[in-house]
Parts: C-alpha cells; sequence; structure tokens
C-alpha cells in the first residue's frame, strides 16, 4: 500500500505522517529524512528525495510552493519532466516493495497529478485544518499576511478538491487532537490495513495539543473581506472528512444527509451575509411566496427547514430547480461537475440536473450510462451531432420539471451554498430577471463578477463589447463581493425562471457558441427585469474547454458577436438605463474610473507605472509593447516611461501609435507598483535600480524586471536586484542563474513571456516578396552580435548545402553596438576566412534594412523554417513566434527558450560544452567577463539538422503544426495578462 500525504502546510502533515511512521508505515532510509527543527521540534518526516523532486517540479513550472504556478492539463505529459521522471522512479522503487509505505510533503498538494501518474495505484491522505489557522500560523512562521496565507490555503486545498475521488481520505486536525486513537483507526482500517491496538494507542500517545498555537473559533482578529469561497471549500472538504467511508463507495453517490449546524466546526467569525456556506436554512423574514407567473413555488415545513430533495432524491412532487449542463467532450470535467453538485447538495433546495450530451465524440455517452446509476437526481438526453450552446440548453430547458431553471457549464465545480444563494437573490425582488454568480479560476482569482459593455478600437473601428470587468481582480476587491444590478451576467452559472425563459423563446439558436448568453440577457433588460450578480454562490470556472484552442474560440466569438450586434445595435450605442455599472457611452475611452476611485484630474493615482524601453528593435521591446497593449483592454491603471528610444523605431510611428504611446505617458499614476525593466547595475557600476526607484518614490512595490544570457551574473547585479521589492525575469533558466548569482529566491518571479497568437498566424498573413528566394528558405532573425551565434550558422548553412541546390538564408539582421563595418562586409570577410568564395556559395539574403512590426508575421510566413544556433537566451522571442507561425524551429539546447521549446515541438542542437566568453563577446559589452560561460552550440549537428529539415519536409511541416499547437495552448497573451494581474494582486494584498 503506497500512501502519499497532501495538505496544506501548517495543517497537521507532519502529525499524520508521524502516526502512521509509529504504525509501520516506511518512509525510507533514516538518513533520508529531514531532521527537527525549533518549528517543528517533532520531526517533519520529509524525505529529501521527495522534497527536492517536488520542489524541480514547481520550479521547471516557474513557481514554488509558496508562490505556486499555473498549470495546464498537460503538464504531466510534457518531455522536460524526463530527467525528473527518472529520478521519481527512483526514490519510489524501494517503497513498492514494501507492504506499507509512503512520504509526506504538502507540495504534493500541487504535484499530484504527477506523482499519480508515476503510481495511480497512489493512496492520498488530506490532513484538513481551517483556513484561518493556516493563514495565522503561516504569519507567525513566515510572516505571510492573512489574505496571502488564506489564498495560499485556497490554491492548495482546491488542486485536491478537483482530483478526489475514491483513493483519498480526508481528516480534520481538530478531529486529531480531540480523537487521536479513533482518527488513526479510522484511516487504517479504510486502507485495509491491519495494526494492532497496542500500537495505534502508543502513536496516539505521542499528539501534544499544547503545539495547537492557533484555534479559529478564539481568533479574534477580523477575517479579511472576500474570503468566502475559501470557507466554502472548506466546508466541502470537511464534509468528506466527516464522511468515513470503506475503499469502495463513491464519494459523488451520497444522499439523503444532512449537516446539522453544530457540526460544521463552530462558529466563524463572520457575518453570514458574507459567506457562501450555512445550514440550509432560510430567515423566516425574507421568505417570500413565489408568483405563478414566472416564480414556481417553494416549501416550508414550518421548522424554519427546507425539506429538500437532499443531493436531489426524487419526490412525487416537481422539483424547485432544473439545472441543465450542456456537454460535448471533456467527460473529466462533467464528472469533476457533477461530484462537486452531489457534495452541495445537502439541505438546500430541490433540484435535479439535465446533462445534455451534445454530440459528444469521447466516451461521454458510455461514462454518462454509468453515473446515471450513482446519481438518483440525474436526467440524461442525448442529441446525435453537436448544435451548440443554445440548442443543447433549449432541449435540457423543455425537459426540465423545475420552476427554474439554471444554466451551468460542464467545467466548473460549485461550492457550498452556491444554489442556495442564486434562489435566495432570486426570490428577495419580484422584478429579478436573472442572478449570476460570481466565478473564480482556480488560483482563488476573479473569472467572472458581471458584464459591462466597454468600446474597444480594432482596426480602426469603434464597437461596444461585452467585458468581464473584474477579470484577473482579487476575490478580496470590494466590488466583487457586493451584491449588484449589472448589464449582463456570464451563461455559465445562469438563473432564470422557466416561465420567462420559455416566454423570450429560450437561447437564441442561430448564435451556435458563444453570446447567446450575453443575448438573452438583453432580452429580459428589454422587459424591464433585473440582471443580479450574486457573490454570495460561488463557483470555480475553468474556462472555454469546449473549443480546441484560443483561435477557434476567437473565430466563434466574432463570428457570433457580428449576428449579436447586428440585433442589438440600437440598443448597445443608445445605452442602457437602471444599472450601477455605467452603460457604453458613459466611459468610452478609459475603464470605470468612477467605480476604481480613478480621475484624470487627480495625481498619484494607484495602478502601474510602467518604464521600459519600449521604442526598440529589440525582443523585450517587442514584448512589453504587446503586454501594455494587451492590459489596456483590462481595468488596470496603466502609465509608461519609455527609457533609451531608438531614433529610428520612433521615426517609424505612425501618428496614431505617437498619440496612444503620448496618451499613456501622461497618466497620472504614482501609487501602486512600479515596475522597471533596466539592466540592473551600469556598467560604471551605478546601482541602476536604486537610482531609479528614488527617481520615483510614493510606490507601494518596486519590481525590477531584467535578464541575462550567461550561467553567472555581472558584479553588483545581485545586490541592485536584491534591493528592488521582487524581481521578474523570464525563464526558469534566469531563475536559476540569478539565484545562483546571489539574488534572494524569494523575490524572484518567472512572467511568462507570450504573444498574440492571433497575429502570428500563417493563415491570416500574406508572405513577403523576397528577391532571389529559392524553393525552400531558411530564416533567422537576430541582432549581430557574437552570442547569436551567427558563425556557427553560416558555416553550418555553408556544408549542408551546395551553391547550386534549391535553397537559400534568408537572414533578417541589425547591427548591435558596433555599426561598422556594415554588415554585409563583415558577413563576406568572414566566408573568406573560411576559404570559400562568397559568389560561390548557396544564396545568402540579407534583409538589413527596417521591417515594420506589423510585417514580422509576412517575413516569417516567407520561411520554410527557422534557425538560429545561439550560445544563450533568457528567453529567445523568435523562436517563439517562428513556433507561432507553424515553422519547424531549430535552436541550441541550452537557455531560456526550454520552458518551451523540447524534442517534440522543435530541433535541438547539442552543445559542445559552457566556454568562457571570449574578446568577441567582451568587446562587444563589458557585462560579458572571462568568469561567464556561454554554450557552444555544435556546428556539424546545426549543419545535420539544417540537412534533415530540408530533406524531411513532411516530418517538418508536422512538427512545426505541433509547435504552433504548444504555443496557441500554453503561450497565448491572454495567460501572460492573467499573470500580470495576479501577480499584481498578490503584490497590493
Amino acid at each position: 500500500m503506497l500512501f502519499c500525504i497532501a495538505g496544506m502546510h501548517r495543517s497537521g502533515t507532519s502529525m499524520i505522517t508521524r502516526l502512521l511512521h509509529i504504525c509501520g508505515m516506511y518512509l525510507g532510509r533514516e538518513h533520508d529524512l529531514l531532521p527537527p527543527q525549533p518549528d517543528n521540534p517533532q520531526g517533519f518526516w520529509e524525505n529529501r528525495g521527495f522534497v527536492e523532486v517536488n520542489d524541480r517540479l514547481l520550479a521547471s513550472l516557474g513557481g514554488s510552493w509558496m508562490d505556486p504556478p499555473d498549470t495546464d492539463k498537460d503538464w504531466v505529459h510534457s518531455a522536460h519532466l524526463e530527467p525528473i521522471r527518472a529520478e521519481a522512479k527512483r526514490l519510489l522503487a524501494p517503497l513498492r516493495v514494501r507492504f506499507f509505505s509512503g512520504w509526506k510533503d504538502p507540495r504534493n498538494s500541487l504535484t499530484l497529478r504527477f506523482w499519480q501518474t508515476m503510481a495511480p495505484e497512489l493512496k492520498v491522505v488530506v490532513p484538513l485544518r481551517h483556513p484561518l489557522e493556516v493563514a495565522q500560523s503561516l504569519n507567525r512562521r513566515n510572516g505571510l499576511n492573512l489574505i496571502r496565507g488564506m489564498q495560499l490555503w485556497y490554491i492548495y486545498n482546491m488542486q485536491l478538491y478537483q482530483a478526489m475521488n475514491d483513493s483519498f481520505y480526508v481528516l480534520e486536525y481538530g478531529d486529531v487532537l480531540r480523537d487521536p486513537c479513533g482518527e488513526l483507526s479510522g484511516l487504517l482500517q479504510w486502507a485495509q490495513i491491519s495494526v494492532s491496538r497496542r500500537r495505534i494507542l502508543d502513536a496516539a500517545q505521542t499528539v501534544r495539543t499544547n503545539l495547537r498555537h492557533h484555534d479559529h473559533q478564539k481568533c479574534d482578529k477580523q477575517i479579511p473581506h472576500g474570503m468566502t469561497h475559501v470557507f466554502a471549500l472548506y466546508e466541502a472538504l470537511k464534509e468528506c472528512a466527516e464522511k468515513k467511508a470503506g475503499p469502495t463507495e463513491d464519494w459523488g453517490s451520497i444522499r439523503g444527509r444532512r449537516i446539522p449546524a453544530q457540526g460544521r466546526g463552530g462558529k466563524y467569525p463572520v457575518s453570514l451575509s458574507e459567506t457562501t456556506f450555512g445550514d440550509g436554512n432560510m430567515p423566516a423574514r425574507d421568505r417570500r411566496s413565489f408568483g405563478k407567473a414566472d416564480r414556481g413555488h417553494f416549501r416550508d415545513d414550518g421548522a424554519g427547514q427546507a425539506p429538500g430533495l437532499f443531493y436531489g432524491e426524487k419526490e412525487s412532487c416537481a422539483p424547485l430547480c432544473s439545472i441543465v449542463i450542456p456537454v460535448h467532450n471533456q467527460l473529466a470535467y462533467t464528472d469533476k461537475c457533477l461530484r462537486s453538485i452531489a457534495r452541495c447538495g445537502s439541505g438546500g433546495p430541490d433540484f435535479e440536473v439535465v446533462v445534455v450530451n451534445n454530440g459528444s465524440t469521447d466516451e461521454t455517452r458510455m461514462f454518462l450510462k454509468k453515473v446515471e446509476k450513482r446519481y438518483p437526481f440525474l436526467k440524461i438526453i442525448h442529441l446525435e451531432r453537436n448544435g451548440g450552446f443554445a440548442v443543447a440548453c433549449n432541449v435540457g430547458a423543455r425537459a426540465a420539471r423545475g420552476s427554474l431553471l439554471v444554466f451551468l457549464n460542464n467545467d466548473t465545480v460549485v461550492l457550498p451554498g452556491w444554489l442556495d444563494a442564486l434562489v435566495e437573490a432570486y426570490r428577495q425582488d419580484d422584478q429579478v430577471g436573472i442572478v449570476g454568480a460570481k466565478l473564480l479560476y482556480p488560483d482563488g482569482t476573479i473569472q467572472h463578477a458581471g458584464i459591462a459593455f466597454r468600446w474597444i478600437e480594432s482596426k480602426g473601428l469603434r464597437y461596444p463589447w461585452p467585458v468581464h470587468v473584474w477579470r484577473g481582480a482579487p476575490s478580496t476587491a470590494a466590488e466583487v463581493n457586493r451584491k449588484r444590478e449589472v448589464e449582463a451576467v456570464t451563461g455559465a452559472c445562469l438563473l432564470i425562471s422557466k416561465d420567462l425563459f420559455e416566454k423570450l423563446g429560450g437561447f437564441d439558436q442561430s448564435y451556435y457558441m458563444y453570446f447567446e448568453d450575453i443575448d438573452l440577457n438583453l432580452k429580459v433588460r428589454c422587459l424591464g427585469r433585473k440582471i443580479i450578480y450574486c457573490p454570495e454562490s460561488t463557483v470555480i470556472h475553468f474556462e472555454g474547454k469546449s473549443s480546441p484552442d484560443q483561435s477557434e474560440i476567437n473565430r466563434l466569438n466574432h463570428r457570433s458577436y457580428q449576428r449579436f450586434y447586428q440585433k442589438w445595435r440600437h440598443e448597445l450605442e443608445g445605452g442602457f438605463s437602471s444599472t450601477e455599472t455605467s452603460g457604453p457611452l458613459a466611459f468610452p475611452n478609459r475603464p470605470d474610473e468612477g467605480k476604481t476611485g480613478y480621475s484624470t484630474g487627480s495625481k498619484g493615482l494607484r495602478g502601474i507605472r510602467w518604464q521600459s524601453p519600449v521604442w526598440n528593435f529589440n525582443g523585450h521591446a517587442s514584448h512589453a509593447r504587446k503586454v501594455i497593449a494587451a492590459l489596456q483592454q483590462t481595468r488596470i491603471f496603466l502609465s509608461v516611461v519609455p527609457t533609451a528610444p531608438d531614433k529610428l523605431f520612433v521615426r517609424h510611428l505612425t501618428p496614431s501609435e505617437m498619440a496612444m504611446w503620448n496618451e499613456l505617458m501622461r497618466k497620472p499614476v504614482g501609487q501602486g507598483a512600479y515596475l522597471c525593466f533596466a539592466v540592473p547595475n551600469l556598467e560604471d557600476g551605478t546601482d541602476a535600480f536604486r537610482a531609479w526607484r528614488e527617481a520615483n518614490p510614493g510606490f507601494d512595490t518596486y519590481v525590477g524586471i531584467t535578464t541575462f544570457e550567461t550561467d553567472s551574473l555581472p558584479p553588483g547585479w545581485a545586490d541592485a536586484c536584491n534591493g528592488m521589492d521582487e524581481l521578474w525575469v523570464p525563464s526558469t533558466f534566469n531563475r536559476e542563474t540569478f539565484a545562483r548569482g546571489g539574488v534572494d529566491p524569494s523575490r524572484i518571479h518567472v512572467f511568462p513571456t507570450s504573444i498574440d497568437t492571433n497575429v502570428y498566424d500563417r493563415r491570416r498573413v500574406v508572405p513577403l516578396s523576397i528577391k532571389n528566394r529559392r524553393g525552400f528558405a531558411f530564416l533567422s532573425v537576430f541582432q549581430w552580435t557574437h552570442r547569436k551565434g551567427w558563425d556557427v550558422l553560416l558555416r553550418a548553412y555553408l556544408s549542408a548545402f551546395e551553391p547550386d541546390e534549391d535553397v537559400c538564408l534568408i537572414l533578417r539582421t541589425y547591427p548591435y553596438k558596433i555599426k561598422e563595418p556594415p554588415i554585409r562586409e563583415r558577413m563576406e570577410t568572414y566566408i573568406r576566412n573560411l576559404g570559400v568564395d562568397p559568389r560561390e556559395t548557396p544564396p545568402i539574403i540579407l534583409l538589413d534594412k527596417f521591417i515594420p512590426e506589423k510585417f514580422m508575421p509576412s517575413l516569417y510566413a516567407t520561411a520554410d523554417a527557422y534557425v538560429l544556433p545561439s550560445r544563450g537566451e533568457g528567453f529567445g522571442l523568435p523562436y517563439m513566434e517562428a513556433m507561432a507561425m507553424e515553422l519547424p524551429v531549430i535552436a541550441t539546447r541550452w537557455g531560456g527558450h526550454l520552458d518551451y521549446m523540447n524534442d517534440d515541438n522543435s530541433y535541438l542542437v547539442d552543445v559542445e560544452g559552457l566556454r568562457p566568453a571570449d574578446s568577441q563577446l567582451t568587446a562587444e559589452t563589458s557585462y560579458y567577463a572571462g568568469d561567464q560561460k556561454l554554450a557552444e552550440p555544435s556546428v556539424s549537428h546545426t549543419a545535420e539538422l539544417m540537412r534533415h529539415v530540408f530533406d524531411n519536409r513532411d516530418e517538418a511541416l508536422q512538427r512545426g503544426r505541433a509547435a504552433r499547437q504548444h504555443i496557441l495552448n500554453h503561450w497565448n497573451m491572454e495567460r501572460a495578462v492573467r499573470w500580470f494581474q495576479n501577480r499584481l494582486a498578490w503584490i497590493h494584498s
């Protein structure tokens, strides 16, 4: 029996592991275990090897235990994890030969999917402790404030909650302290492990209640606002702890059991109006009967308790609510959704669940047939083909028996009290037409807290577009925790009466996908009914799982919007009244300033001041411009201070681009976060970060953004970086080099350098016409420095191809600091020194003139492959751009670009070793020194790969497609913006 002890830090994981170890669980050799420390005198009971593997996993994803990474569903299958998999197999081998063994590490909560792929038989033990106690303990031990501690608790436990099945066992921390013998016996009985009574008693006697320094029931500190979803998750997990099931019982099949109020862990120091959980009671003073027109009915047994269909048990009368879930594939998400509904159904309104299988092509039909027996509240409808969201919802609504309809996406997980809160918000006002929930991303930040229309501009046209105005905001923001009327709510979780839905003709089926929910909202508002956002109803939303990729989502979105705009143009341009949120004409060019405290006439506004070289040709400036443009579409108030402008670049800016930059430069941001992209220490030894910090006083947080390409740092850089509150670097490669160079690792964060995949799309651009281009074209885009490996590239190309072959090499390059002699002359001199006549080589086409950024996708579209054997990259943005354009890419197997390049989506050049920076590098910049090393890419292997791509074009084409798919899924601009929003939310909290 192999155990994995997970759970949040400071939740009793060490105590539980110690008890199991005394009962015979093998943890590894004694010298492999971490020794006791003053903050954990009875021992951590952690195997060093497993802790190191977990740390490596988190670092490879750009995170740490204190800064959990944002992962996607495929991260466990990434090729770059192979070395870690090998180490994990080695660690698991001696444990698997024992009957009773395991390991403990709270980080297992974040890396559990990895370990489950390595050991499918794994049993997961989860100690559960109240989030406020954990937050206080982290505050005392690590200096984290309560908000951040509770957010960490939520992220760790939500990861476990999403994965929970029959192989999980949850123990409540307080229960173990009160009855260690009984709780330990229950766990061992569940695992079917026989242990003597004497041994269990010996283990139980080691429990020390005097080590419990924090008790939430005795806490007099005020709980931070907006933490309702945290307590709701605690309630859901606590129910799992109270269910002492045998190993064969299904965790999603419990029914008919109500948890009494007195058994829920005592009273929390937070008012019921701020929580999404409760005991199912509704205050008598708020009870109102439903009107027959479109209200349905509500039954009261006279005792103040809604009798309810616990977990949807069928009775002779119709249920109050019908939850309609359209499903197209993604059965894993459907399973999670149904399990969460079952867990959260106790003590609330009567309900049924109608699942409409919308022509799924995976195993959804078979799965639904199996779970129909498990859930008595479930009704299944199968459609032969995918008719779209609206069709599925309308079919489900027609089959529904409830007087209230709740439309719910299958890529959601509901939290306790979600349905009660929706019904309560609906019944409190006769004018309410639709109620929407608060939707959170899995990391606890806001995905939806109401929708408003904003004017946006694209390709010279301005039009109103519905936006999630609070997307990415912290869950503690006051505005997202206040019930209010809004312009619209998302159909991912939406309540409406069946009578009203039928009166409006249901969802408009002509949309197929997207905008049908906004259309329904506007139809309701045209009848004078209210759209209410209800923050007490909390749902986790994984978002966009029904579409294959972001480009398909964008295509469907824009197609549906064309119909939507034609249908509602008059109302949209005229603006709606009666809502608290401003209409589309109120603030056409900026966020809703009246709601955030922003005012163009004030000074010292709270937001971001972004200082970086945005007016430049290099990749860092290009990425900064793209992120700034994306952030402008959010509610973040942004000011930009350009540094080190390139006159040629500025000269080519259009009047509209210049006007945009001037507007950003005039924004009066003087508080909040100061972001500075700069060299930390100047060549003369000046601490540049300190100088910029002192020149920009008054900010809450100072963030340095930088990168470096060698294996170590220049003198003074570490001290300069440690003077900033945080340091943002573009890759895990830089995380390691800066930490190794002396920068405090807790300050370092890896930001996702992403691109606009809609712009870099081969199907949307026309290739440039390149004079003298031959049949097969290699492209390379770089700044002419020795670090970029132009010499390796030329030698490899000349050795791989003969002059008469149908191939060419296109170089888009420009000089760095050394401007003379011209690049063409330098290149010809180098080729002659190789003993080759420049007139007798396969064509090398030099593009050293300015190419506007908007034409770069067209340049990539000209090529058949991309190649650059660089000696070192902090990130390597051109590689990513080429991959997004479906080009097979040849790059060096060393540097920051390995965060997104691997042997499945690229061709990686072998490295002959790391060599000290030579005189050519030190002559180009004084930041390089002889004790710093860069990679030396193999010339012969570069030539071999270029030849292989040229000779095997079908294979290269497939790898290029895989490259684009990888960038679409994991490195899109939306991910970068969400990271910035979430990071800034952490900073402000």
